[in-house]
């Protein structure tokens, strides 16, 4: 599945919302970009990073957002596959 696991517990990771905003702020996303990158709603998203909506349904769309900008999360941090930041603008034209 495409779901990021705790590879110890196999257990669905638990994305700390800090990791959301920084992972936002390293691909320069509003929230209604990750909104729009993850089929969300822009108020679903500002109260997900609030910690109003921490549903593991938000949560996997949001981590399958990123990912496929090359984002990935683990309890240490963010990562990011060289070469794949900035690439949304690219895909959209602008």
């Amino acid at each position: 599945t495409d779901r990021q696991t705790d590879r110890q517990t196999d257990m669905p990771l638990r994305v700390d919302i800090r990791q959301i905003k920084a992972a936002r702020a390293l691909l320069r996303w509003t929230q209604a970009d990750l909104a729009r990158e993850s089929c969300l709603g822009t108020a679903t998203i500002a109260d997900y990073e609030r910690g109003h909506r921490e549903t593991d349904d938000t949560q996997e769309s949001v981590v399958r957002a990123f990912a496929r900008f090359g984002i990935s999360f683990s309890e240490s941090g963010i990562s990011h596959a060289p070469g794949m930041i900035g690439q949304r603008e690219n895909a959209h034209g602008t």
